[in-house]
């Protein structure tokens, strides 16, 4: 009778963390779509998501805690690769092909990395790295899309099917003893893959370029609340709802309410475009240079 019960318990569990990453997964995704790649790349990337994603990781086995939490930022990295991928002149199909190959190589490469040397020491090497690439890709970047109207319900059903699977699988890996797969698979890019194919589909391949850059720079807050809600629980033990909670506060305002306003001004650097001979006076408002476009 007890096996039964357990598994039992085992998949409500699964679907219980697989519920709250896709609850959560699409909505903090309205942000992108309510104020547009710039801006909401980093309202997006405030660690929400990815709180429910840590919690998922966190065990009573406090060194498979430690190497899921400190993995974070290997997923961190690669997502970054993943969306430099979508700067590409491809097809559809292609960019979805390349940019998901993509993914895997790198999470392979960098777990193996990590393995050899120790997540406390690739961890931090990969926050570091993941921040430079975004800021350096966000200096000169194409346009972002402002959405005027919601993305339609396959895209948000899409986004909780998958976040609700990678949830499931992040909290059975983290209780498998795989701390750095759990680490890895809790920044899948389910979100920025469904973002970008929305993007791509209803306003070609410019538009979705434009909105790699501020959601590269945007997620490497995650990096920040990963090895600090690490640090908290795996060495200072603080237990989970502490750890979460002063990981979260320090990573929000340290970090995600800096980003907003490096976006806001990369945004306003941009955006800009010369003005012509009839209109000089759109000099002063560099989000008129903006045109209005609809997410499908």
């Amino acid at each position: 009778p007890s096996r039964p019960r357990n598994r039992m318990a085992s998949i409500a569990t699964f679907c219980g963390w697989g519920l709250s990453g896709a609850a959560t997964a699409i909505g903090i995704t309205f942000a992108i779509e309510k104020f547009g790649g710039k801006i909401g790349g980093a309202l997006a990337c405030v660690p929400t998501y990815i709180l429910v994603a840590a919690a998922a990781a966190m065990t009573d086995n406090l060194t498979v805690s430690k190497d899921a939490l400190y993995s974070i930022p290997l997923g961190v990295i690669t997502d970054v690769a993943f969306l430099l991928t979508w700067r590409l002149h491809a097809s559809l199909p292609a960019l979805i092909a390349v940019s998901m190959f993509t993914w895997v190589m790198v999470a392979s490469c960098v777990a193996t990395i990590a393995e050899a040397v120790g997540t406390d020491v690739m961890g931090p090497l990969c926050a570091g790295g993941g921040f430079l690439i975004g800021l350096l890709g966000s200096i000169r970047s194409p346009p972002a899309p402002t959405a005027e109207t919601p993305v339609t319900l396959w895209v948000h059903a899409a986004r909780g099917v998958f976040s609700f699977v990678a949830m499931g699988v992040v909290h059975a890996l983290a209780h498998s003893g795989l701390g750095i797969w759990a680490g890895l698979m809790s920044m899948f890019p389910n979100i920025f893959l469904t973002a970008m194919v929305s993007l791509r589909l209803a306003h070609g391949n410019a538009v979705s370029a434009g909105a790699v850059a501020p959601l590269m720079l945007g997620i490497t807050s995650l990096s920040s609340f990963a090895l600090l809600t690490g640090f908290f629980y795996t060495d200072l033990k603080w237990g989970k709802p502490k750890s979460l909670a002063a990981a979260w506060t320090i990573a929000t305002f340290g970090v995600s309410l800096p980003l907003y306003h490096v976006n806001a001004y990369l945004s306003r650097k941009t955006d800009k475009v010369e003005p012509e001979e009839e209109a000089p006076q759109e000099l002063t408002s560099p989000a008129s240079f903006q045109e209005p476009v609809q997410m499908v």
